[in-house]
């Protein structure tokens, strides 16, 4: 049974793509990790973009998308060096190949002005796992900076993403922007950190 479900998904989603139009779209992340950890975690800031589909109509569609996205979060620490402690800013990135799996609803307007909802699981798979370190031994003196990878992390993410945003058509083409809270349900360390953030994305469908 399952393998008939899949089946019939595989088809339903191949059958929306096809009949979709293909866009760009960029955007920003702010991310954070939610969950016990004995850092204070901030959240990172980063970019995330890729190709998405879409159909020009009003009403229920589907948009999957396939997405570059950063995610992660910052958090200070110290450490010692030569009996003095030294502030140090760091950066826990994650990377991935992000595939949401939106449901979209279009408003009906009088106007080329679209208002839509957008709601779906989200499949994610890391690129890169890596903790960039910057802090400064003396006072006027250049930053020190560490990059080294973060290694036996999770290698697969999912969650769950919802938001809103608004659909512009111009011509046969259209440009939208939207706004969306995604929430991870994998712990990205294998331990307790969930990513959980916002997204704001704009993009351009041919």
């Amino acid at each position: 049974m399952k393998y008939m479900s899949a089946v019939i998904l595989g088809v339903l989603v191949f059958t929306g793509v096809s009949l979709a139009q293909v866009g760009i779209t960029i955007g920003v992340n702010v991310f954070n990790f939610k969950g016990a950890s004995v850092f204070k975690f901030n959240p990172r800031t980063a970019a995330s973009g890729g190709l998405y589909w879409d159909m020009p109509g009003d009403g229920f569609s589907f948009m999957p998308e396939i997405l570059y996205s950063q995610k992660g979060a910052t958090f200070s620490t110290s450490i010692l060096e030569s009996g003095v402690k030294i502030p140090v800013d760091a950066t826990m990135r994650y990377d991935y190949i992000e595939i949401p799996l939106l449901a979209k609803y279009t408003l009906t307007t009088n106007s080329s002005f679209r208002p839509f909802l957008i709601a779906g699981p989200y499949l994610g798979i890391l690129v890169s796992s890596a903790l960039f370190e910057s802090g400064t031994v003396t006072a006027g003196e250049d930053p020190i900076t560490v990059l080294s990878d973060i290694t036996g992390q999770q290698r697969i993410d999912y969650g769950l993403t919802f938001g809103g945003g608004a659909r512009f058509d111009i011509g046969t083409n259209s440009f939208n922007v939207n706004i969306r809270y995604s929430i991870g349900e994998v712990a990205a360390d294998k331990g307790e950190l969930k990513n959980t953030g916002i997204s704001i994305m704009a993009g351009f469908l041919f």
